[in-house]
């Protein structure tokens, strides 16, 4: 059993745990885009997806830190491991209750869009399921696994702290945290450059490439089929952690469980006892300057970042018009990259031997950084040119006009929007519209011949076919926003050590767990509960052209962005905020200064 319970096995076992939380996460990012299209939901719902992840942990933090003070920490961490497999699960149901049928959505692309006469007229697809049913069942699986990291957060840390030697407790706390780097890496590269990839029902309807290619506004990936591998992994990480005693140490008390009514009653009034102190803690907290604007600072850094996880794969494949497989694999590395940052700042505080003011002085420097830096946002690409129409606000697609002198003959009626990119150089709404006669299917990508009104508007002969998909604008801004990027993460995340040293310095030793949990909690309302909502209105606010479903629950996901309101309203959101978080730690910094009560640089926390 000393084998199966050694410390640097639970060392693993912690950080694989931390890995599979945040390759949920990438994996979660990911299918956003896929979601939306599938389910024809707006950003503004989907945004929902994220933020109930963190919910749920807000909710039920103090509870699960009460029931880990009474019971094996390493039991409680397994069960959480497993409730996360759980929540895999139920976020692949959505998958099991629909079917996404091409033909429903694209009116059989390969004949029925073509120009001839007997067009069907689309009336939108609800994919079988009240939208509502499906988005409850995403929150809810989201939910459960913010249940099942609560552990980790709260538990983890202070088993490894009172288990482990005290001179490689820092280390083993750096390996669990690195986990969640490669895990949310992992998610990223995994769904980008894999999952992505492969049609959304292969396992009940084959490969439908012969039809429909990635280039296709109506491709969907099987945005389910990484969070198989993740249940797996969680159930096979929370076997051995259950194993695991409540001390590893021969000097440590065991805890002594009991179910008799006495022990049961002093637990309630210890459990009220706690939610009296953690209650008196906060409201001494908030009249504490220094802690207040630090957690305010931080809550603003992370009001940027996770506002942009959710949704920078779809920002980058709308905006730049980048494969798939580039996105993913773009992320993954940026993401393991921004370990530099966490790795840099310790290293800056170390070696400047910087005290609270000069930390915090370090964050508004990085904060004043990062807001330059959304500058980059404002590198965008042109808008989509639709043929024969304006797009000026926001249009849905009965909205349009399909029937020109030039397929007056075609009978397109109010096909669904599936574009295709003239020879001309100009987006028309569907082969029908186009006036395409014939289709040709090669490497998986349909293209289309005897265009009529190709050729009518271009007035040249020679040109009269067209591609699927949208047009290449030919913009290589993305080598510009990309390098910046890379440098904006790795620079937000510098925030996140000096931040938490500077609050553990500035507290009382005695308060300073509870500061922390307090932080956490702020941090969840004021940061990662927000900002994904506010990425998915300004995502649903920049929106030109509307999807159209006959769903009662459902408004419709977008199909065309203005580019160029999207990249700016982006932009703004992430100056803003930076420049607020600059600010925030700024008059932290001002208040530190003047503290009469001494600063360390860096606190040692085991000095009594």
């Amino acid at each position: 059993m000393k084998t199966i319970t050694n410390i640097y096995l639970l060392v693993f076992l912690m950080s694989m745990v931390t890995f599979i939380k945040e390759f949920i996460t990438g994996l979660t990012s990911i299918s956003i885009p896929a979601i939306e299209r599938q389910f024809t939901m707006s950003s503004q719902r989907t945004a929902l997806i994220p933020a109930s992840n963190e919910i749920a942990a807000t909710v039920l933090v103090l509870l699960v830190v009460f029931i880990g003070s009474h019971v094996n920490r390493a039991r409680c961490l397994a069960v959480g491991t497993f409730i996360m497999a759980i929540g895999c699960v139920l976020y692949i149901v959505p998958h099991w209750l629909d079917i996404y049928t091409l033909s429903d959505v694209t009116v059989e692309s390969t004949s029925h869009s073509l120009c001839h006469s007997g067009n069907a007229t689309y009336g939108g697809s609800c994919g079988g399921r009240e939208n509502s049913l499906i988005l409850g069942l995403f929150i809810v699986a989201q939910m459960v696994v913010g249940v099942g990291f609560i552990p980790l957060l709260t538990l983890g840390h202070s088993y490894i702290y009172d288990n482990a030697d005290p001179k490689k407790t820092p280390i083993f706390i750096g390996i669990i945290f690195a986990g969640s780097n490669i895990g949310q890496a992992c998610g990223f590269f995994i769904a980008g450059a894999i999952t992505q990839n492969v049609y959304v029902d292969f396992d009940r309807q084959g490969d439908t490439n012969n039809t429909t290619g990635l280039s296709s506004v109506h491709w969907v990936g099987a945005w389910w089929l990484g969070f198989v591998p993740a249940a797996l992994m969680a159930v096979c990480v929370a076997v051995p952690l259950s194993f695991y005693p409540g001390q590893l140490k021969g000097n440590h008390e065991q805890v002594e469980y009991s179910t008799g009514n006495n022990q049961n009653a002093s637990k309630t009034r210890h459990m009220c006892q706690a939610v009296v102190d953690f209650l008196r803690t906060g409201l001494k907290l908030s009249k504490h300057p220094v802690y207040m604007f630090v957690s305010l600072g931080v809550c603003a850094t992370y009001m940027v970042l996770f506002g942009l996880i959710p949704y920078i794969f779809k920002y980058i494949i709308t905006i730049y018009n980048v494969s798939l497989v580039s996105t993913g694999i773009y992320l993954g590395i940026n993401i393991l990259l921004g370990a530099v940052g966490v790795i840099l700042s310790g290293v800056l505080i170390r070696c400047l031997n910087l005290e609270v003011v000069g930390m915090l002085r370090m964050n508004a420097m990085v904060a004043t950084v990062t807001a330059a830096m959304g500058l980059a946002f404002l590198a965008s690409c042109p808008n989509v040119v639709l043929a024969g129409e304006d797009l000026s606000g926001s249009w849905k697609v009965s909205q349009l006009n399909t029937t020109w002198p030039c397929n007056r003959p075609c009978h397109c009626g109010t096909l669904e929007f599936s574009p295709v990119c003239g020879a001309d150089g100009y987006v028309y709404t569907s082969p029908c519209v186009a006036g395409c006669m014939n289709i040709n299917t090669k490497d998986d990508k349909n293209s289309y011949g005897d265009c009529s009104c190709i050729t009518a508007l271009s007035r040249n002969e020679s040109l009269h076919g067209a591609m699927e998909g949208f047009c290449d604008s030919g913009c290589q801004n993305f080598w510009i926003f990309a390098p910046v990027l890379v440098l904006m993460v790795i620079v937000l995340l510098m925030v996140q050590t000096p931040s938490t040293l500077a609050i553990l310095a500035s507290v009382e030793e005695k308060s300073r767990n509870l500061s922390l949990g307090v932080r956490k909690i702020m941090i969840q309302v004021l940061g990662l509960i927000p900002g994904p909502i506010i990425m998915g209105t300004i995502f649903d606010s920049s929106c030109r052209l509307w999807n159209e479903t006959n769903c009662q629950s459902s408004d419709g996901e977008c199909l065309i962005y203005d580019n160029r309101k999207l990249s700016v309203r982006v932009g703004i959101y992430v100056i803003s905020f930076s420049a607020l978080s600059g600010l925030l730690f700024l008059i932290g910094s001002l208040f530190a200064s003047r503290s009469n009560r001494p600063i360390d640089s860096v606190p040692n926390i085991e000095r009594k």
